[in-house]
């Protein structure tokens, strides 16, 4: 019996959607995974082939993001079930007016 994951892998023809499902449901608990004092400065923006894009308030929050880069790839690895975060990199910007991460 083949899993529900090989099926739609080769219904959609591309692993590399289903890794980024994953990570948009592990993203969907970004206050859980950075607290609320960094949830409200910085949001993921976007998760391209194991990187994860974080747009910061200031460029102090993102100097901060970067900071705790190992801890925050870690924990959304624990969150997803798997090691599909490899990657952080944190800007300063304003924030997209959807609270949604992108793909």
């Amino acid at each position: 019996m083949r899993s529900i994951e090989e099926i739609l892998a080769e219904a959609i023809g591309r692993p590399e959607m289903l890794k980024t499902g994953r990570a948009q449901l592990a993203l969907r608990q970004w206050p859980q995974v950075v607290g609320p004092m960094l949830a409200s400065k910085c949001q993921p923006d976007r998760y391209e082939k194991g990187v994860i894009w974080v747009v910061a308030a200031e460029a102090a929050w993102a100097q901060e993001i970067h900071f705790q880069k190992a801890i925050i790839l870690s924990r959304l690895n624990e969150v997803a079930g798997e090691n599909l975060f490899l990657d952080l990199r944190a800007g300063a910007r304003p924030p997209r007016p959807s609270s949604a991460p992108r793909d």
